[in-house]
């Protein structure tokens, strides 16, 4: 599931992005920075990572964390396993523990308190191009 910007502080919206992970894959820190939180919310664990002057990343729901608040992480360092319970079941992928399909691991970026789509800081993402049209304004309607 993509980002969905809040309508407001309190308002719907969807805070971050879901990746399709199976249930106990280690959850990696996806840059080094500074571990602000590590621990239970509403029922499930979460982790955020401090890794910039106002920049905070969020991953969750995890089980197991092996980082703890204040801990410096490095980059592609360990910070739990992906646990159950985050979005819809995703159908069945025969990867993971059991063959049992995948979850979503949730990753959120926070910017001066405000959450912004995590997609254009994942370096390792290609860039989207445009492509070219067949006719000036748009594709033909059917």
């Amino acid at each position: 599931r993509g980002f969905e910007a809040p309508a407001g502080p309190y308002g719907p919206g969807h805070r971050g992005i879901d990746i399709a992970v199976p249930v106990g894959e280690r959850a990696r820190a996806p840059t080094a920075g500074r571990t602000a939180f590590a621990g239970p919310v509403a029922g499930t664990v979460w982790v955020s990572l401090a890794v910039a002057p106002g920049v905070l990343v969020t991953l969750g729901p995890l089980l197991d964390p092996v980082t703890a608040a204040g801990r410096q992480v490095r980059a592609g360092e360990p910070l739990g396993r992906v646990a159950p319970g985050h979005g819809p079941p995703i159908p069945p992928t025969g990867v993971g523990p059991a063959g049992g399909g995948a979850v979503s691991l949730h990753l959120s970026v926070r910017v001066d308190g405000v959450y912004v789509d995590p997609l254009p800081y994942l370096v390792d993402r290609p860039r989207p191009r445009l492509a070219p049209l067949p006719a000036p304004g748009g594709l033909p309607r059917p």
